[in-house]
């Protein structure tokens, strides 16, 4: 799958929309008849993207979209009006917008450019999974874990290599259906809040797309999300299906198919379906469960470690973690949220300097107290694989 790099990249360089910087209009000679102007066309995400260079060591794709959110709300303040704090941001009555980015007080183009970096977003992803191939490591390391647990697994993934691993899942996408002739054949499923409370009787291993997926996309014939066959389908819907956004406090809420920036956590509390119930199964889940096994994860949701550090007290020695991350030697003495997040799991037995990968011969698991690591990342070998089972098996 693309890497935040690569996504970044390709959301700064893209070209459209752009926003027309006028010109001075002027008469060049005592003969012209008409007025002449120079206007200067600018990308707007490239504009965006060097302001906050400015401020910021870095920014990746999920800054940028923060920030047109943020400043959306702002965009469409009017000035001297008196506002709801449930649509404006009350900071809206204490800054102002620096003059050289005037041009984005316009409302209607951030808007265009907010749907342009999901549309870009998902088209990445979409792209990158048609690559892939038909069967790969995680999927046969899935069938496994399957044939010991009852599964409950929980991505923060956008992509749908995880759905392909297995033929049933259980995610609460098996309401009514909505099947659409116009032209070519469509389907999409809506989702069963009442049937997904019940997930832990669930026949089928649960998925949840805690963030969004690529197959999620706007109803063609209502509000709400709904879930579509394939990545195409959703997309087809996204760009032909238009919606206003939600706002909350100066923030925008709204359910979107992807759920990126950095306001995760109030589009999944205030957006009930999926995202309210899917975040709660994932609360119930780490509370209810000593099991853990967390693959690829930087680290970087607060939202999520909240509850990771819940599950570390509730659990206490009872635990068993096996985490699978990409820890080289070249990290030892950075400290980074993977590495703390890790040491708490691990009660502290976890030491920078002795437990990364190695390149000079293989990398089996490192025994972390209650906690496994596999520090080159993921795929692993075969008899890692068994390891990791057995441990979790206890």
């Amino acid at each position: 799958m693309p890497s935040t790099g690569e996504i970044t990249q390709r959301v700064i360089n893209l070209q459209f929309p752009k926003a027309v910087l006028l010109g001075t209009p002027f008469v060049q000679t005592a003969t012209s008849e008409n007025p002449f102007a120079i206007h200067k066309t600018i990308p707007v995400l490239q504009l965006i993207y060097r302001a906050l260079l400015g401020t910021f060591e870095s920014a990746n794709f999920e800054l940028i979209l923060h920030t047109i959110e943020q400043l959306l709300p702002l965009a469409a303040m009017q000035v001297g009006a008196v506002s709801s704090g449930q649509f404006h941001p009350a900071i809206g009555a204490f800054i102002e917008m620096q003059k050289r980015y005037d041009l984005l007080k316009d409302w209607s183009l951030l808007r265009v450019t907010r749907q342009s970096v999901i549309s870009e977003i998902h088209s990445q992803i979409r792209n990158r999974s048609f690559n892939l191939a038909k069967r790969l490591p995680l999927h046969q390391f899935v069938a496994e874990l399957a044939k010991e647990f009852q599964l409950a697994i929980f991505t923060l993934n956008y992509d749908d290599v995880v759905d392909d691993s297995q033929n049933a899942w259980f995610d609460g996408f098996n309401g009514n259906k909505d099947m659409s002739c116009e032209g070519e054949y469509r389907e999409s499923s809506s989702f069963d809040a009442r049937a997904f409370d019940e997930w832990r009787d669930a026949l089928e291993p649960m998925l949840v797309h805690l963030h969004g997926s690529v197959r999620f996309g706007p109803s063609r014939r209502g509000f709400g999300l709904v879930k579509y066959r394939n990545a195409n389908e959703a997309c087809e819907a996204i760009e032909g299906v238009s919606g206003s956004d939600r706002t909350e406090g100066g923030q925008i809420v709204s359910a979107d198919p992807i759920i990126s920036g950095l306001n995760k956590a109030a589009r999944l509390t205030l957006n009930p379906e999926p995202y309210g119930y899917y975040y709660r199964a994932l609360i119930d889940s780490l509370l209810l469960n000593e099991r853990l096994l967390v693959i690829g994860y930087g680290a970087r949701d607060e939202h999520v470690n909240t509850w990771l550090a819940q599950y570390a007290s509730r659990h206490s020695e009872q635990r068993r973690v096996t985490w699978i991350g990409k820890l080289d030697g070249k990290m030892v003495g950075e400290r980074t949220p993977e590495k703390d997040l890790i040491t708490l799991l691990s009660n502290h037995k976890f030491t920078d300097a002795l437990h990364y990968a190695r390149s000079d011969g293989p990398n089996p698991l490192i025994d972390c107290g209650a906690l496994r690591l596999g520090a080159s990342g993921f795929p692993v070998a075969t008899d890692v694989q068994s390891e990791i089972i057995s441990f979790l098996i206890g």
